[in-house]
């Protein structure tokens, strides 16, 4: 068998196996987000206070109809409606933060915060297709397959590489996140006791509730490719 109908084989077979795991649609990308703090009324110990950030974004579109913003890194994962006229979204993850138990010698009830963080921004320009081969590391699943698939594409059109696929028109040439920018509000969830974190200390706020925000970049790393 010649070098060709291996790799032809061994991609089918691939392919074939990520079927098997759930079909993948949409378009996604890989962004550098970077982040600078604009507001502060929480105070410089407050948990999440950090002046600058920066962090890898999966960001993957369905049908040009809603966005996942996924930070592998922090475990963060959130989907939002985008607004199919401007491009427009706003990704909402609304949770409890378990901080403390009771403290009976202290006299304090359990506490516990309730953080609202919001991310918003506007798509532009098209989105690649996902790659159905990417693993976890976002690598090809099998690199011979794939040194072999680059070397031969030209030569047999039977040969299904992601080289060739057709992202649609793109606005300059790449996708793109405009108008970034995310907050934070913090606030004493309903009926905890956590009067020992208002103060001037290391992990206490200056008041509760309180609000941090950021303005952001995002700058689309056209060599990462979206996990699984």
């Amino acid at each position: 068998m010649n070098r060709l109908a291996v790799a032809s084989t061994l991609v089918a077979l691939l392919a074939s196996a990520a079927c098997e795991t759930g079909p993948r649609v949409g378009n996604g990308a890989v962004f550098r987000v970077r982040a600078l703090m604009t507001n502060n009324s929480c105070g410089a110990g407050a948990p999440s206070a950090q002046t600058s950030l920066a962090y890898d974004a999966e960001v993957i579109i369905n049908g040009q109809q809603s966005l996942s913003w996924r930070v592998r890194a922090a475990g963060i994962s959130a989907q939002a409606t985008v607004d199919g006229a401007t491009g427009a979204f706003r990704l909402v993850d609304d949770r409890i933060v378990a901080v403390r138990n009771a403290d009976r010698r202290r006299e304090l009830g359990a506490c516990a915060l309730r953080r609202f963080d919001v991310i918003e921004g506007r798509v532009a320009g098209t989105f690649p297709p996902l790659d159905p081969l990417a693993d976890s590391g976002g690598r090809a699943v099998d690199p011979l397959v794939d040194a072999m698939v680059d070397a031969d594409a030209m030569r047999d059109p039977m040969i299904v590489t992601d080289a060739g696929v057709d992202g649609g028109a793109r606005r300059d040439g790449f996708p793109a996140l405009e108008e970034l920018r995310e907050s934070v509000g913090w606030a004493v969830a309903a009926g905890a006791d956590c009067r020992d974190l208002i103060g001037v200390g290391p992990s206490q706020f200056v008041t509760l509730p309180c609000q941090m925000s950021w303005s952001m970049t995002a700058q689309w790393n056209p060599e990462a490719r979206v996990s699984r």
